[in-house]
């Protein structure tokens, strides 16, 4: 025992070690943030360093956020404020929605899976075939046993005609199916109608179906589009519950996402028990849940205004449509959906992948990477990543339309 306690203190920091490390990292971070083009995530977060004299204490919101006691240091009041500022961008009234925050929608989704798996006994998973790996991992966790992956068209929509194909091979009693608002993969926004007509044209009735929405990235961008060109929200009757993140478009210093439930589905399924250590019911997935990130994202989503995220969505969309055509004027075969900040091109060198943390993706036509034009993403680095991919891929014009 003795040489293990010898081999911990020799790792251990001085003071000054201590500080030189966080200095480290820092620098690192600054420096790597302005190349930071394939996640979806935004990196703009200086303005979060004004929430810095919280972090003196821990926010703990154990617990359900309506109904829960939690502990002494908790953010209750301004999680429950968020969700329902938020419901009001999604289209529902605060009466009708319950919901809650976690550190991101691979929990939300997990939780719409697991209400879904609630409902129905031994129901069948139906997801895209770009859909977010979420949704394979929430099918292991929650035991569901039979997962569908519909194929997707060129600009990573799910295809109603193999959806239609996909539901009357495998004709079951019940579904638990997901549409997206802004793949992961291409920005893709699902036609949510077009898709429930073929439910409604086979003669599925929504009490055979848990319908949840996948909006961790459109779930920011489609709520301040004027004239809601996309209908992705509760005013489609059929949706029962939708995850949105808040560190993609938002910016915000961790992961986050809420989950946000319809309360007339809620009240169809089994009763949640009651924690009677932390006086609360058990109804969220993680019982002690960061109560920073809510405080934050509530205070931020207020001083910006719906006006502000209407000039921030639209300043992202177009830089993105200005990327698109600057990498076809250099004839490269780059695509972006409408309404979407990714820009998708060739693959380039494994040297320029790494540099700019940008994914790879195989395709029969090549494979290719994408870019998020969020608002860390600058013209002048971009212009920068041009040179270099023109150099060291000069041979690769071959990719997705």
């Amino acid at each position: 025992m003795k040489n293990y306690v010898n081999n911990i203190e020799e790792k251990l920091f001085s003071s000054c070690q201590y500080s030189n490390e966080i200095k480290k990292i820092a620098e690192y971070l600054n420096n790597e943030k302005h190349k930071c083009f394939g996640i979806q995530i935004n990196q703009d977060v200086d303005d979060c360093s004004d929430f810095s004299p919280l972090l003196s204490h821990n926010l703990n919101n154990l617990g359900d956020p309506f109904t829960g006691k939690g502990g002494h240091l908790v953010t209750f009041n301004y999680e429950r404020e968020l969700v329902e500022l938020v419901a009001g961008y999604f289209n529902i009234d605060s009466s009708e929605v319950w919901g809650y925050y976690n550190p991101g929608s691979t929990y939300s989704n997990l939780h719409g899976v697991h209400l879904g798996m609630s409902k129905f006994e031994n129901p069948t998973l139906i997801i895209s075939d770009e859909a977010h790996n979420s949704f394979v991992k929430a099918a292991r966790i929650t035991r569901c046993k039979a997962v569908v992956k519909i194929k997707t068209d060129q600009f990573g929509r799910m295809c109603p005609e193999d959806f239609e194909k996909q539901l009357r091979i495998n004709r079951t009693n019940n579904y638990i199916i997901s549409f997206c608002s802004g793949s992961v993969t291409k920005g893709a926004y699902d036609d949510a109608e077009t898709l429930l007509s073929v439910l409604r044209n086979l003669g599925i009735d929504k009490s055979q179906y848990y319908l949840h929405l996948d909006a961790a990235l459109g779930g920011m961008i489609t709520p301040f589009l004027l004239e809601n060109p996309l209908r992705l929200d509760f005013s489609i009757d059929e949706i029962d519950s939708l995850s949105v993140s808040f560190h993609k478009r938002l910016g915000i210093p961790m992961p986050g996402s809420l989950f946000l439930a319809r309360k007339k589905t809620l009240n169809t399924l089994p009763d949640h028990p009651y924690a009677e250590h932390y006086s609360s019911y058990d109804t969220t997935l993680g019982g002690s849940r960061d109560g920073f990130s809510p405080f934050v994202t509530l205070m931020k989503l207020k001083k910006i205004g719906y006006e502000g995220m209407v000039s921030r969505t639209n300043h992202v969309l177009e830089k993105a449509k200005w990327l698109c055509e600057l990498l076809r004027n250099n004839d490269i075969n780059a695509s972006c959906n409408d309404y979407s900040p990714c820009v998708v091109l060739p693959a380039p060198s494994s040297a320029l992948l790494k540099e700019y943390h940008l994914p790879l993706y195989a395709s029969p036509e090549g494979d290719y990477t994408h870019i998020f034009t969020m608002e860390h993403v600058k013209k002048n680095a971009i212009y920068t990543f041009l040179d270099k991919y023109l150099q060291s891929n000069s041979s690769n014009r071959v990719g997705p339309t």
